[in-house]
């Protein structure tokens, strides 16, 4: 399914639904937004009070910036990452049409979920993370190279390096994007293991990243705009969801014709042996 095709049938879905869809994606995003604000007013009090200049947000040169980043970063981590799956959930069952609706309440008082939705959230930080040093690295020793010289053989260097930290960058984007199935995956998936459904998410997205990419590109003006991403949160969540559901129903029907091409080969062969 292309994907105007795949928001016009989600924009069906949700139709009079909007408002539900709403409330079901708002928890992790006013976690996310209430722990960044709260974040940014500890600062600007520090900055009012004179405890480190204003460079020293930027340059992390202060130990007490970093304390408070790693604070508010790791409580904003583990109050939205139940969040985050637990919409996942509300989001599969209003994709496949699903009578059942899961509560907030029963998924965020259930430790087993609490805990899969944390540690499939901190390996997805650190697979992402660790894809992303490289062009980190190849960037920034570009950057001296430059800096430090410009005769031809540097210029050769930097600009070499300045590709792969450009061919860094796309992979570390293509894992990213990936990584936005797993909450989905643990939903569809609760009797798998947390790591087996992170390194699933590679397979599963693997030729579907495409999807994805034209959801936020089509969305792009709209959320730049500020004004319209109430409007337009429910569609990017809808569209997101309807297309991750069609790609279970592919993988299940591919299945289904694997295993009966396999009982055919099966049967073919235990008559052969008979005949023999």
């Amino acid at each position: 399914m292309k994907t105007m095709e795949l928001i016009r049938y989600s924009r069906r879905k949700i139709k009079g639904r909007r408002r539900e869809i709403f409330l079901i994606c708002t928890p992790p995003l006013v976690a996310e937004l209430f722990f960044r604000l709260a974040e940014a007013s500890v600062y600007s009090i520090m900055l009012y009070l004179g405890a480190f200049n204003p460079l020293g947000l930027f340059t992390g040169e202060s130990v007490e910036q970093i304390c408070i980043a790693v604070v508010f970063t790791t409580a904003r981590y583990i109050i939205s990452a139940p969040l985050y799956c637990a919409s996942a959930v509300r989001l599969i069952e209003f994709a496949k049409d699903s009578d059942k609706k899961t509560s907030f309440s029963d998924m965020l008082l259930e430790w087993r979920f609490i805990w899969r939705s944390l540690f499939s959230f901190f390996m997805r930080k650190m697979i992402c993370t660790a894809t992303l040093i490289p062009a980190i690295i190849s960037g920034l020793y570009g950057i001296k190279i430059i800096s430090e010289s410009a005769d031809d053989k540097q210029l050769f260097l930097s600009s070499n390096l300045f590709a792969l930290c450009i061919v860094f960058v796309v992979f570390w984007l293509g894992v990213k994007i990936s990584m936005t199935a797993v909450p989905f995956l643990l939903a569809e998936f609760p009797e798998k293991s947390v790591l087996k459904v992170v390194f699933d998410s590679f397979r599963f997205m693997n030729g579907r990243k495409k999807m994805f990419v034209g959801i936020s590109f089509t969305f792009l003006l709209p959320v730049v705009t500020v004004v319209a991403i109430p409007f337009v949160i429910p569609e990017i969540a809808s569209a997101y969801a309807v297309g991750i559901s069609i790609f279970f129903k592919e993988d299940e029907y591919a299945h289904i014709i694997h295993e009966s091409r396999r009982k055919r080969i099966f049967a073919g062969k235990i008559r052969q042996s008979g005949e023999i």
